[in-house]
């Protein structure tokens, strides 16, 4: 698909870039395949979830937008599909 260091590195600065009201904990990415056998990249964001950090649907909702052409810029046209993890305090993070 593509250089796995440069696609996670740019999804990683982008996510906390764009989620600057959250305390983004980690960030995961994994290349595959839709149901139809076209590429997609799995995004799981795990962040804090205490209520001044809350991560807002207009900022959800509008992230792909912001990642989409920067994906593009670096030749990759696969879908991204978004996963977000709130982290309770408490909670141990997921290795």
């Amino acid at each position: 698909m593509t250089d796995r260091k440069a696609l996670e590195r740019l999804v990683d600065k982008t996510v906390r870039e764009h989620f600057t009201n959250a305390e983004i904990i980690s960030v995961n990415v994994r290349e595959d395949l839709d149901h139809d056998g076209d590429e997609i990249i799995w995004i799981t964001v795990l962040y804090s979830s205490k209520e001044k950090n809350r991560l807002g649907t207009d900022l959800r909702t509008s992230f792909l937008s912001h990642l989409r052409p920067k994906l593009e810029e670096i030749n990759i046209h696969a879908f991204p599909v978004m996963d977000y993890i709130p982290q309770m305090d408490g909670d141990e993070v997921p290795v």
